[in-house]
C-alpha cells in the first residue's frame, strides 16, 4: 500500500465508526425523519444489524491495533489522535505541545511505518 492508500485505509474508521453509531441507534429504536415514502424496504433484522455491528467493531479493531504496533511513540500517539479520536493537526499540536510542522512530520512517520498487508 502506498501513502495516500494507508491515510484511506485509516480514515475508513470514522465511517465504521458513523456507521456503529447508526446501528446502535438502530438497535435502540430511534428512527430518522422519513422524508419520502415509507415501506421502501432495505430494513435489516435485529440478527442482521448485530452481525453486521461485530464486523465492524473487529474491523475497527484491527486499525487500532495497527495504530498501536508503531514502534515510534510520537508517531503512534498523532496517529491515534488524528485517526482515533478524530482531531484536526492544529488540535494535535496544541494538546501535544509540539508545532504544526513536527506533527505533520510525525504523522508521516506513522504512515510510512504502518504494516497493512
Amino acid at each position: 500500500m502506498d501513502y495516500n492508500e494507508k491515510v484511506k485505509y485509516l480514515k475508513s474508521y470514522r465511517d465504521k465508526d458513523d456507521r456503529l453509531t447508526f446501528i446502535n441507534n438502530q438497535l435502540l429504536g430511534v428512527k430518522a425523519i422519513s422524508y419520502g415514502p415509507g415501506g421502501a424496504g432495505g430494513h435489516k433484522t435485529t440478527n442482521e444489524y448485530l452481525i453486521e455491528k461485530e464486523e465492524i467493531i473487529d474491523q475497527m479493531f484491527v486499525i487500532e491495533d495497527l495504530i498501536n504496533q508503531i514502534p515510534d511513540t510520537g508517531a503512534k500517539t498523532v496517529l491515534g489522535y488524528k485517526y482515533l479520536q478524530y482531531l484536526t493537526f492544529k488540535e494535535i499540536a496544541v494538546k501535544m505541545n509540539y508545532s504544526f510542522t513536527q506533527i505533520r512530520r510525525l504523522h508521516k512517520r506513522g504512515i510510512d511505518l504502518l504494516n497493512i498487508l
